[in-house]
């Protein structure tokens, strides 16, 4: 996550599968589409061609988001149904790099700074975050707990 951005030729060899890989952010926890773009060096090119209705461009990246969405969907399908618990250890690795670029305190170069001043602010919600999600995950277990009982029966 800590690439540095690139500049591409946008050729639609090279547009189809950014968008391809772009749109599986919006299914994949802890990616996100602008930023893969940004890599790929194809953040710009992309906003210049839907700011002057880039017909052609903007034709090959649906057709590659549309590609993108579909086989993203069937492999992580296939993948959940045939090894879910390592599909759920790597997306989970995934949204764990991804904090590296969420991380607030950085510096324009990308180096990671301490939190300073505010360091009680982030603990206390850093760990009310921690219980939110402790509490969801027992209510969800409770739930599934009654559904299968009920299934049961």
């Amino acid at each position: 996550m800590s690439l540095p951005p690139t500049s591409a030729s946008p050729s639609w060899w090279i547009i189809l599968p950014a968008a391809a890989v772009a749109v599986s952010a919006l299914l994949l926890p802890g990616l996100s589409g602008s930023f893969l773009l940004l890599t790929f060096g194809l953040y710009e090119p992309t906003m210049a061609a839907a700011r002057d209705f880039d017909l052609g461009y903007l034709g090959v990246f649906a057709l590659g988001m549309v590609l993108g969405v579909v086989s993203i969907v069937k492999g992580l399908r296939w993948l959940l149904m045939h090894h879910h618990t390592f599909t759920m250890v790597v997306l989970a690795g995934v949204m764990l790099g991804a904090l590296r670029t969420l991380w607030p305190w950085q510096t324009a170069g990308r180096e990671l700074l301490g939190p300073a001043d505010n360091l009680g602010a982030v603990l206390a919600l850093g760990a009310a975050g921690f219980i939110i999600v402790a509490i969801l995950v027992i209510i969800d277990t409770r739930l599934t707990r009654q559904q299968k009982r009920a299934e049961v029966r």
